[in-house]
């Protein structure tokens, strides 16, 4: 083989003896000689990111039958179809093709750097394999795919379960999630009957919002409290603000949807409160179930005519074709359950819209997700004199695609405009500046306080100490990601192997609450002194000298607030969502010599006082909501 040839592995133990520019496929970390396609990838996110911005809004207005394709997918007058698919939502958590299309424009420019003249693949993904196929014939170079032995096949996070319903034909698909959601859901609700025009005529605002993550002790009392508004509940309470709350049930493992419907009739039979609690499945009938089936098939037969724009996935000034990696994400969007899903959420909320007054104003906990579109347009449709106002309520990343689009995107009009609120309210000084620097609409923006994040307010930096040369406490910090946490243990095993905590007289292991790490310590048999700790993490923060913290956990986050030392990991294969990335000098360990040096010189995160607002009196929240008019 050529020494000009490029040979990609799926990952290094396939490693051969051929010459050229060796490239991996997934691992972080490779040995001398090798490159890093993740690494190499993460180092120009940032521009990637740009790029695919300005692909999925060009995408959007490619024509379709003398349209274009956001107004050929129109559901409701005021809303697209297109802006409920995955690959408008963006969203680096649900859809790993995102950062695999990074990764190839990234190989691509290896490819021209290094001169490469031919293409040699060892690995058993497919979809990249027809990419390189295709892309290859293009450039008119030589290619070769030597699939490589069972035990390496492409890894992916769908459980047995998903696989076997992913293989069933679309239409399948989406008739089996519609029964089985009457079965988990909304067979344990009625629908709302409710004086439509007594409500009309009270002033009574609407707060959508996700449930549960809840304060459980004070809801089985009957009293709502939500982690996401903490000190809001008091305020409304207090002032004797009437509102409507509709729950967005994304599911628990401790807390069923039955038992959940529990909680709320608890919650409404509280006669010291004016706040109503609904379901968001309350607001769907059997005519709303009707509904959304065959606004589903109308929305398949559109779809069956757009097999023109595969041609269309690819950036300007590239030959590559990456539809097959996005195929699986295509196809769920428009034929199977992510179909039924996003159009069953737009009818509820055309329902809820219709039904409940969102009087001055409607407000909703803010990701940029596909059913806060279907949200935002419902109460545009039916309640053109409220207010629709948005709250950041946890932190804006810098990589996570949902939060930012590409400036044209909000200059639509009529069915191409795209939803978004009257008003959003960010939480952070850097937030606020990302957001309008990224193009979102200025005057649309402003700030409000982190409700979440009261119990920060006047510690910034109190943590802070000086680093003791021994006896030392270590407090690792795992995320949700079972393989994150492996790699996380498994590195810190390393380190301590080569004498990283000679220093260090304890290692505190705080869980994340959706995983049990019993499994991986058993496995991988640390050979340090550890504790699992359950206590509350400000509290084990405060006691410790330094945090070592997983990529996908936002603990990192108060960490670099209250001053304490801290260490994150890299993001692993995936895009980097951890909210630190993008600050100046902030990196992140991907190996043990990486690690070795931040625990022997462990230091805290610079970040400015006014990252979160945090003003007690909630004056931003006086302001934007009006509420003193209630008073």
């Amino acid at each position: 083989m050529s020494k000009n040839s490029l040979i990609l592995l799926d990952s290094v133990v396939n490693k051969n003896e051929d010459t050229g520019v060796i490239v991996s496929w997934n691992d972080m970390v490779v040995s001398s000689g090798i490159i890093s396609l993740p690494a190499k990838t993460e180092e120009q996110t940032v521009d990637l990111k740009r790029e695919f911005l300005r692909w999925v809004h060009e995408l959007g207005q490619v024509e379709v039958k003398g349209r274009s394709l956001v107004s050929h997918l129109k559901i409701f007058d005021n809303l697209s179809f297109w802006w409920l698919t995955s690959v408008a939502e963006k969203s680096p958590f649900l859809c790993e093709s995102i950062f695999q299309v990074f990764k190839m424009i990234t190989l691509e420019k290896i490819y021209a750097d290094e001169n490469c003249q031919g293409l040699i693949y060892h690995g058993n993904n497919k979809p990249l394999h027809s990419t390189l196929k295709t892309w290859s014939q293009n450039l008119g170079h030589s290619y070769n795919w030597v699939p490589s032995s069972p035990n390496s096949l492409t890894k992916s996070n769908d459980g047995f379960g998903r696989k076997i319903v992913r293989r069933l034909p679309h239409l399948i698909q989406g008739i089996a999630w519609l029964i089985k959601k009457w079965f988990d859901r909304w067979r344990h609700v009625n629908p709302i009957q409710l004086n439509t025009e007594e409500s009309d005529q009270t002033p009574r605002p609407t707060i959508v919002t996700f449930f549960p993550n809840i304060h459980m002790d004070q809801v089985e009392q009957g009293n709502f409290r939500s982690k996401y508004w903490e000190r809001f509940h008091d305020y409304l309470e207090e002032k004797k603000i009437p509102v409507d709350w509709v729950w967005f049930y994304f599911g628990s493992k401790d807390l069923s949807f039955e038992k959940s419907v529990k909680l709320k009739d608890k919650c409404n039979q509280n006669s010291n409160s004016n706040q109503r609690y609904f379901f968001l499945e309350e607001f769907w009938s059997y005519r709303g179930i009707w509904k959304s089936f065959v606004l589903y098939l109308k929305v398949r037969r559109k779809a069956y005519g757009m097999n023109h724009l595969r041609k269309e996935f690819s950036f300007s000034n590239s030959k590559i074709n990456f539809f097959s990696i996005m195929e699986d994400d295509w196809n769920h969007s428009f034929f199977g359950i992510g179909a039924i899903e996003k159009i069953a959420w737009a009818v509820m909320f055309d329902a809820m819209a219709q039904k409940l007054p969102a009087s001055p104003w409607g407000l909703y906990t803010w990701e940029n997700q596909t059913w806060e579109r279907a949200l935002v347009s419902a109460w545009k449709r039916h309640r053109g004199k409220s207010r629709v106002i948005g709250y950041e309520h946890s932190s804006v990343r810098l990589m996570d695609l949902r939060l930012f689009s590409d400036p044209r995107t909000y200059e639509g009009k009529g069915i191409e405009e795209f939803p978004i609120p009257d008003m959003l309210g960010i939480n952070s000084s850097k937030g606020l500046k990302w957001l309008r620097e990224s193009g979102y609409p200025s005057h649309k923006t402003t700030r409000i306080e982190a409700l979440r994040y009261f119990g920060l307010n006047g510690k910034y930096g109190s943590f802070r100490k000086p680093t003791a040369s021994s006896g030392r406490k270590l407090l690792m910090v795992a995320g949700i990601l079972p393989e994150e946490a492996r790699f996380q243990v498994q590195l810190l095993k390393q380190a301590c192997e080569q004498g990283g905590l000679e220093k260090y007289d304890q290692v505190w292991i705080k869980p994340h609450p959706g995983l049990t790490l019993d499994p991986i310590l058993k496995d991988l048999k640390p050979n340090f002194n550890f504790t699992i700790v359950n206590r509350p993490i400000i509290e084990l923060m405060e006691q410790a000298d330094v945090v070592y913290c997983a990529n996908s956990t936002g603990a990192s986050l108060e960490t670099a607030w209250l001053g304490v030392p801290l260490i994150i990991l890299a993001a692993m294969d995936s895009m980097n969502l951890n909210p630190l990335f993008g600050f100046p000098n902030q990196s992140f360990v991907k190996d043990c010599v990486e690690l070795l040096s931040a625990l022997e010189n462990p230091k805290p995160i610079e970040m400015p006082k006014d990252y979160f607002f945090l003003d007690e009196d909630l004056k931003s929240w006086e302001e934007i909501l009006e509420l003193k008019k209630f008073l």
